[in-house]
């Protein structure tokens, strides 16, 4: 979805093919098309200390490289945990590690079940071909067929986007 394979490598797509995408969805040069406001686009995240100042002002350059505005919602981890739970987020950044070695330790994550102020997913995810596939990969024992439903999994989650991927 980020890279075009050139001659066997990964090269990253241009900035224009981010512009164009955004433009065909309705925020041309960063713009809302029907109204000419900015885009807007917030961040929640954990105040840690000074030395998140230098990448945060990263991620904001990056975005203005679009003209999207990147608003910082900063908060202690309590007030972020809350914030997350009822779903009051528009981007965050959370990680895992898996406790088992299986693709389904991450996949799961990702399972619209499993969203809600309780649940793993917490992107609040939903898709209903990778939750189909999700329940068909579920309870199979390993063989052949599984590796191909989590590559399946994986391109539906890829490129609806619902992660950034790190």
């Amino acid at each position: 979805v980020v890279y075009d394979w050139v001659d066997g490598r990964p090269v990253r797509k241009p900035i224009e093919v981010a512009r164009k995408l955004l433009a065909e969805a309705g925020f041309p040069d960063g713009r809302d098309a029907s109204t000419g406001q900015p885009l807007v686009l917030y961040l929640d995240t954990v105040q840690r200390g000074p030395g998140d100042k230098p990448r945060l002002d990263w991620y904001r350059r990056q975005f203005q490289k679009l003209n999207i505005q990147l608003e910082l919602r900063t908060s202690d981890w309590n007030r972020f945990q809350e914030k997350v739970r009822a779903g009051n987020t528009q981007l965050f950044f959370l990680g895992w590690n898996a406790d088992y070695p299986d693709p389904e330790n991450f996949m799961f994550l990702l399972h619209g079940p499993n969203s809600g102020a309780d649940g793993e997913n917490k992107a609040r995810y939903a898709n209903p071909a990778f939750d189909r596939l999700f329940e068909q990969m579920r309870h199979m024992e390993n063989g052949p067929a599984r590796p191909t439903i989590f590559d399946q999994m994986e391109t539906i989650a890829r490129e609806d986007a619902s992660w950034g991927w790190g």
